[in-house]
């Protein structure tokens, strides 16, 4: 008969021994279980709470103001979710951040109450506060423990790492005291807080410490904890555990607020920069555009021209209107002068009468051309009746003869004042043939003012423009990142675990005493 194999360790549970062991120990049993709950309680007692906080943001990266315009991105970002998320990540937990975030937090002094065993930071709950100016920065962090004798008096306790002396003075509150590293003022601000706490707690109940705040941005680097809650939902948490819930809470919420904050300053930083320099440019070229309007203005007055081709039409017809006053001149000459000698050729002067009275200006002289021919044609019927010698033909000639010496004397005016016009006339051709000549220098220099005129009036009007378009551009960045859940202080501390503790301390009790019942 084969025999059964034990096996040197029991794998069924006997109720019924346990139940007899159990009896037989119960008082043991009972001193064990009640000393681990004793010492559960104890640990519970006297190790203090930390709480963890939490924030959740969720990344936007909507441009409005670009969506208005149909403006593609000026700075390229946001083409990768998870770069944009990681980056944003590492973004929060920087010093620029946490640094932002610090100082809009009243922890540049730091206040604590001190128990027998615990010591309690009065963040937000300090019955007193502390103003302070700086001589040395060897009292930062440094604890100071301050006891109140009166509402107007207290004790002021710490060691002076400059010196190296232990201080132990009293001194007034609300006024300022005069220390080696720094110069502080003690504010009552809850007297009656004060002294309960004084009267509950030790003698030393109070210190504060002014906090360096290069040690603080570093230590609550590493202390911060932000991950991706959903990447698809593109969400960050952003966890913090302190053994102040409300100071904890502050500070992850605060650190949401400057990262939408940084993130609109970041990303409007390219405009503000764009219209800097388009601010700075409108300047220089407003300059250079009323530089070059008053070269072309300068230009205009003293070349006496609106333009140059409007100047050439001018010449071209002023010169034109100057031949033609020349041929209407010269051929008055003509006139005069074959009149003149047709008169003293003794020939008929009938023929020049009508083309004398629509050019002659002088209508007395068209009176002594008339009178000349009337005189010409009774000579002509007294010849047909009388002899040359006979006394009324005598009569006529002398007549005659005056009348043209009379007509003589105008005709030589009249060539006189012709010449001159002439001479103005041709004066008058001789100055737009100067005019002319110089024209296509004038066109020259006019075309050259012109044309920077018209580049810096186009550049002007360009960054105008442009300067509207990054402005709606910076308008347009908003906080576009949502603080979807805000951290509550009244948060359960995740440390010590109550009942984590009692359960382990309960089960370490039964061992313990299963252990020595066996034994």
């Amino acid at each position: 008969m084969a025999k059964k194999k034990i096996s040197p360790i029991n794998e069924e549970f006997d109720f019924k021994l346990f139940v007899t062991i159990a009896k037989k120990n119960l008082l043991g049993f009972s001193f064990f279980m009640l000393l681990s709950i004793v010492i559960a309680l104890v640990i519970l007692r006297y190790s203090a709470p930390i709480y963890e906080c939490t924030s959740v943001i969720k990344i936007a990266n909507e441009d409005n103001a670009q969506n208005v315009l149909g403006l593609e991105s000026k700075n390229g970002f946001y083409s990768d979710n998870n770069s944009e998320i990681a980056g944003d990540i590492e973004l929060i937990k920087s010093k620029i951040i946490i640094s932002k975030a610090l100082k809009k937090l009243p922890l540049q002094v730091s206040y604590y109450s001190k128990g027998s065993i615990l010591v309690n930071e009065l963040y937000k709950q300090t019955p007193f506060t502390v103003d302070y100016s700086l001589k040395d920065s060897s009292i930062l962090d440094s604890p100071i423990l301050v006891e109140f004798k009166s509402k107007n008096t207290l004790n002021l306790t710490y060691t002076s790492r400059k010196t190296g002396k232990k201080i132990n003075q009293d001194y007034y509150t609300g006024k300022w005291i005069s220390l080696p590293e720094a110069t502080i003022k003690i504010n009552v601000v809850d007297y009656n807080s004060i002294l309960e706490m004084q009267k509950d707690l030790s003698k030393d109940v109070f210190f504060f410490t002014i906090n360096n705040t290069d040690e603080e941005i570093s230590r609550l680097a590493k202390e911060l904890s932000v991950t991706v809650l959903n990447l698809e939902a593109s969400t960050i948490q952003i966890k913090l555990k302190d053994k102040n819930s409300t100071k904890a809470s502050d500070i992850v919420n605060t650190l949401a607020q400057e990262f939408n904050v940084y993130d609109v300053e970041k990303n409007s930083e390219v405009a503000n920069k764009i219209l800097d320099f388009i601010d700075k440019t409108i300047t220089s070229i407003d300059a250079e555009l009323s530089n070059s309007e008053n070269s072309l203005e300068a230009f205009k007055r003293s070349n006496k021209i609106i333009s140059p081709d409007q100047a050439i039409t001018d010449v071209t017809s002023d010169y034109k209107n100057y031949q033609n006053q020349l041929v209407l001149i010269n051929t008055q000459l003509s006139l005069f002068q074959s009149l003149s000698n047709d008169i003293k050729g003794k020939n008929d002067i009938g023929k020049f009468l009508l083309s004398i009275s629509g050019t002659a200006k002088d209508a007395d002289f068209l009176a002594q051309l008339t009178k000349l021919q009337q005189l010409i044609d009774e000579r002509d019927q007294i010849r047909l009746q009388a002899t040359e010698n006979a006394e009324v033909s005598k009569s006529i000639n002398t007549r005659i003869q005056n009348q043209k010496e009379i007509i003589y004397k105008s005709i030589n005016n009249e060539i006189a004042t012709l010449q001159n016009q002439k001479q103005y006339v041709t004066s008058l051709m001789s100055e737009a043939d100067n005019k002319f000549i110089k024209i296509p220098n004038q066109q020259a220099e006019y075309n050259r003012l012109q044309r920077l005129f018209n580049v810096n009036e186009k550049f002007y009007s360009l960054l105008l423009d442009k300067k509207a378009e990054f402005s709606i551009t910076r308008a347009g960045y908003v906080p576009k990142h949502v603080i979807l859940v805000e951290s509550n202080p009244n948060v359960p501390p995740i440390s010590p675990n109550r009942p984590l503790i009692i359960s382990a301390s309960l089960m370490i009790g039964f061992l313990v005493k299963i252990g020595r019942a066996h034994v």
